[in-house]
């Protein structure tokens, strides 16, 4: 993967307007305007990043390989129109954050800080994927067709069913080696053709995932449970007793009876 066309980071852009700001980063957009009824609106190709990522001509559901400026996609959990920003080509990500007007994006680290500072303000967020369009611009290209790799054929399943498909189904689909941009069409245009929301079940088989994990460590963490029953167990002792008239007769024994019994000396 090469890129075809550089962006300009100082590029000026008013927080709020995300998919302005990247497309003006390529040339294809500037600073949003009033239109004759007093409305904002913006002067790019597309109104929102929701917009650009379902208009994207091949979706890529991983991360772009380093070197190269590719736009990135978020879906929100309070705005519908989603997040763009940029994959800058050395793992940090920049993007159009801040409020107000603004000569420079703000940079962040790695994607995974992107996200969680846009969940915290948006009831959550969700990394989408990338794609190699800004507008109308294919701003990155193939150096030559390459075969898809199993890593990226998962991801690619796992985004669709929510799930890793078993080596076996991957072979016998026969997209394994296949062409990247290929597979990754095929696999678009199943999921349109079959109402598949790919990220709804991704993020349901995750909530699965979490949940039978918490379980799993709830068990382990629960102490044993001893069970004691009371047996309650009668014990019947039998003792000889010895009175001593062991060498007397009956009359004898009678008579010693009779004198116990009536305290005769």
């Amino acid at each position: 993967m090469k890129q075809s066309f550089y962006p300009n980071l100082n590029t000026p852009y008013i927080g709020g307007w995300c998919e302005g700001f990247v497309e003006g980063c390529w040339g294809q957009a500037t600073l949003p305007y009033r239109n004759e009824n007093g409305e904002w609106v913006t002067s790019g190709v597309y109104d929102s990043a929701t917009q650009a990522w379902v208009s994207q001509p091949i979706q890529h559901y991983d991360v772009p390989p380093l070197g190269i400026s590719v736009p990135g996609y978020l879906s929100l959990g309070s705005t519908p129109d989603g997040h763009v920003f940029m994959f800058i080509g050395d793992g940090r990500v920049a993007s159009s954050s801040l409020p107000g007007y603004n000569t420079q994006p703000f940079i962040y680290a790695n994607l995974d800080e992107l996200i969680a500072d846009y969940a915290k303000y948006n009831d959550g967020a969700n990394y989408l994927g990338w794609g190699e369009y800004v507008g109308k611009l294919k701003v990155v290209e193939e150096e030559t067709m390459r075969p898809i790799s199993k890593t990226e054929l998962y991801y690619t399943y796992y985004n669709i069913y929510g799930i890793h498909t078993p080596d076996e189904t991957l072979l016998s689909d026969g997209l394994l080696g296949l062409d990247y941009a290929f597979v990754n069409e095929t696999v678009k245009d199943y999921a349109n053709r079959n109402s598949i929301d790919y990220m709804s079940f991704r993020n349901k088989s995750e909530k699965q995932i979490t949940d039978l994990q918490k379980e799993v460590t709830d068990l382990k963490n629960k102490p044993p449970q001893i069970v004691t029953k009371e047996v309650i167990v009668e014990k019947i002792v039998t003792k000889e007793v010895p009175i001593g008239f062991d060498s007397l007769s009956l009359g004898e024994l009678l008579s010693e009876a009779f004198k116990k019994l009536f305290r005769i000396k």
